[in-house]
């Protein structure tokens, strides 16, 4: 028996978002799967500001355009890691597309890797990272 791919790209508002949500679309289409475009940004506890409100418009259009569904979620003083593994488990996704890491080597080792969190508390959901401005 098959399993119904589903697909979560993650994004913020440093994160590439657009690169990231058009590698999502390319992956749905190719596995025939939904979609989904998961927003998780802790600074959104507080009153989003201009940027993160052009973003989250920005955003919610292409993932409209894609047929993809837009879900915004903020986690007050949790970890973003949290906050995606419980999203892609709530939503069954098998599939995760998260961008590069930004991060120095030292604040990697210093303040943990997103993605080695990830990798850790996923489970069974296959974890793509897409390098920054590869296409």
């Amino acid at each position: 028996m098959m399993t119904l791919e589903k697909i979560m790209v993650c994004v913020n508002c440093e994160s590439h978002a657009e690169q990231l949500i058009r590698r999502g679309v390319q992956l749905s289409q190719l596995l025939k799967s939904p979609l989904y475009v998961l927003s998780i940004d802790p600074e959104l506890a507080k009153q989003p500001d201009d940027k993160q409100e052009r973003c989250m418009a920005e955003w919610r259009k292409i993932s409209q355009e894609a047929g993809a569904e837009f879900i915004m979620k903020n986690f007050q003083m949790r970890k973003p890691c949290d906050g995606i593994v419980e999203s892609a488990k709530e939503k069954q996704i098998t599939q995760l597309i998260i961008g590069q890491s930004a991060q120095t080597r030292w604040q990697e080792i210093t303040r943990g890797s997103l993605i080695n969190e990830l990798l850790n508390k996923v489970g069974e959901i296959d974890l793509h990272v897409v390098a920054v401005g590869s296409e």
